[in-house]
């Protein structure tokens, strides 16, 4: 893999990395809120 590839492949990576981390914490907050809803 030539270097400009590998900056995009990480910049890419970065990017899905970022994704990923928004959504597990919006599936977290939503969960949250769900086990809440239900004990109360």
């Amino acid at each position: 893999m030539s270097r400009a590839n590998l900056g995009v492949f990480e910049a890419n990576l970065l990017v899905i990395l970022e994704a990923v981390n928004e959504l597990v914490h919006l599936e977290l907050l939503t969960d949250t809120e769900f086990a809440a809803n239900v004990n109360f």
